[in-house]
């Protein structure tokens, strides 16, 4: 889709014991008050399961990819991509059941003003899941990542970074019970004024690598507040606002905040 105004593009995939390819994709170029929707819900999902939603160049923009599937044991991946764009919105939903091969909902917003961009993905997962949401060069953007998961034994990486903002909010939420892999939640801010960068975890018997990281750089009106566990930061900049808080019961692998 190019050169459009008001289009729709929906492309649903409700399957159930998927073993084979599923791939779900939008691509939106050039678009003014577009909306790209890509949705995928599936049970018992073995094979490779791909949402992707990609918008470029457009104004006043709606990208979402839903994905929820029960059982996945191959790739899901759930992806929305908006780069110049200008009152964007770009939605990633995944909740998954005994996710067992790799989930990866990601949001990347670029060059955008009242951009939100968010990533949500809960339950069971034992790949690989990675919830991602990247803005640079945004005004007045909210960026928000949101994993819940129980029993989660793969990777979990959540992680929203954001460059070159004003008034800009970026927000990692996760909690997850008896996570046994790697947990990341990462919010990086840089070069902005009045952003908020927070990262939110917990986790009950988490056994494996718990990372949870604020990075802010270049901002004005700070507070830098940290939680318990073993703590890792870095202080480059005047007047930052960073918030770290982690909450855990029975964390006996590596917690880095």
């Amino acid at each position: 889709m190019a050169s459009g105004e008001d289009h729709q593009y929906e492309d649903l995939d409700n399957p159930s014991v998927k073993t084979g390819q599923g791939q779900s994709q939008a691509n939106t170029e050039s678009n003014t008050n577009t909306t790209a929707t890509a949705m995928t819900t599936g049970q018992d999902q073995t094979g490779q399961g791909q949402s992707q939603t990609n918008t470029e160049s457009s104004t006043n923009t709606t990208a979402i990819v839903l994905a929820s599937g029960h059982g996945q044991t191959g790739q899901g991946q759930s992806q929305a991509n908006t780069e110049s764009n200008t009152s964007t919105t770009a939605t990633v939903m995944a909740s998954g059941h005994d996710q067992a091969g790799q989930g990866q909902p990601r949001a990347n917003t670029e060059s955008n003003t009242n951009t939100t961009a968010i990533v949500m993905a809960s339950d069971n997962q034992t790949g690989q899941g990675q919830s991602q949401a990247n803005t640079e060069s945004n005004t007045n953007t909210t960026a928000t990542v949101m994993t819940t998961g129980h029993d989660q034994t793969g990777q979990g990486q959540s992680q929203a970074n954001t460059e070159i903002n004003t008034n800009t909010t970026a927000t990692v939420m996760a909690s997850r019970h008896y996570q046994t892999g790697q947990g990341q939640s990462q919010a990086n801010t840089e070069s902005n004024t009045t952003p908020k960068a927070t990262v939110m975890a917990s986790g009950d018997d988490q056994t494996g690598q718990g990372q949870s990281q604020a990075v802010t750089e270049s901002l004005d009106v700070g507070n830098l507040l940290y939680g318990t566990g073993q703590i890792v930061s870095q202080i480059n900049s005047v007047y930052k606002t960073g918030t770290v808080m982690t909450s855990g019961q029975d964390q006996t692998g590596q917690g880095q905040s």
